[in-house]
């Protein structure tokens, strides 16, 4: 429940992660105090927020949606078949199917999640393009052929059965699921999502009691603790004064975090960038020893994860 209407749950938050690339500040929704715009709010405070987010977002559905040589196809699809009464009314409900594109485009931005379920009317589309192609080439080698010839030709649709056979060659494999072993996997390719897991089941198995603090709710929720997000676009001290105020024992500093929280420094960083530190699950013995202000508590790394060092805050000083 969000206590005001909206398309979904999301739209709110999306609209603003929008204006937060445009703006280049990292969780803009995460700034303390920072109340979400609305459209007309963004279009008052950021008259040029339209037309660049529209640009970017152009570029990016060029090249994420179609490979070029499929956007010529759905193009010849688009405007095949003449521009009758009827024909122009198949052409304005498949594009009507396809609208939301146009508003992610605009106020929004373009991924993989977004626009998957509007991928099959383009696919109808560019179907369309490659039998009007297909008829338009057999046309013009028909004079070379004997009559026998065309008529097999003229059965086969050779490009759509081409791209069928290409769709099996490209689909099968990802339909097929398969369990990927720690040693092959690559955080990149799933935004870090079963690195943070990871990193969540060792924090449940590692740590004492206590809330902590991180940017992941992924993490939180595999570690089973309470915790609190680490605001943004505000100071460390603050940061520390915050997790103080709310009870938090640990603060995690993954490998991902200081390009979106830069202001905690690199010191905390340290041990997760300085290659000197062999692989695994260390322990920090020295109760004196502060980095910052924080207890270094452990310091996990793995080639294949993106590491963590958690900090103990001492709840009576500052």
């Amino acid at each position: 429940m969000t206590g005001e209407w909206q398309i979904s749950a999301k739209t709110d938050s999306a609209l603003n992660d929008a204006l937060s690339y445009y703006l280049k500040i990292p969780d803009l929704n995460y700034i303390p105090g920072y109340e979400p715009k609305g459209y007309l709010d963004i279009l008052r405070d950021h008259p040029e927020f339209i037309w660049k987010n529209s640009i970017l977002n152009i570029k990016k559905a060029w090249e994420t949606i179609l490979p070029v040589p499929l956007w010529i196809f759905f193009m010849t699809g688009f405007f095949s078949g003449g521009f009758s009464r009827e024909r122009n009314i198949v052409r304005f409900f498949l594009l009507s199917t396809a609208v939301p594109i146009a508003v992610l485009v605009v106020f929004y931005y373009i991924n993989s999640g977004y626009i998957e379920a509007y991928l099959p009317v383009i696919f109808l589309i560019t179907a369309s393009g490659f039998i009007t192609a297909e008829t338009w080439l057999k046309g013009k080698i028909a004079g070379y052929l004997s009559a026998e010839q065309n008529i097999v030709i003229g059965r086969v649709r050779f490009l759509i059965a081409a791209s069928l056979v290409y769709a099996v060659i490209l689909i099968v494999p990802q339909a097929i699921r398969k369990d990927i072993p720690d040693s092959e996997y690559d955080p990149v390719a799933d935004n870090y999502r079963r690195a943070e897991k990871h990193v969540g089941l060792l924090l449940k198995e590692s740590l004492p009691p206590g809330k902590i603090m991180t940017r992941w709710a992924r993490i939180a929720f595999y570690a089973e603790r309470e915790w609190v997000n680490i605001p943004a676009a505000t100071t460390y001290e603050e940061i520390i004064l915050l997790a103080r105020k709310s009870g938090v024992r640990f603060l995690i500093a993954d490998g991902t975090l200081y390009s979106m929280r830069p202001m905690l420094g690199k010191e905390l960083f340290e041990p997760l960038s300085d290659g000197q530190q062999p692989y695994g699950k260390f322990f920090h013995n020295d109760p004196n020893y502060r980095v910052k202000g924080l207890r270094p508590f452990m310091l996990y790394t793995d080639p294949k994860s993106m590491g963590v060092v958690v900090y103990e805050i001492d709840q009576e000083s500052g």
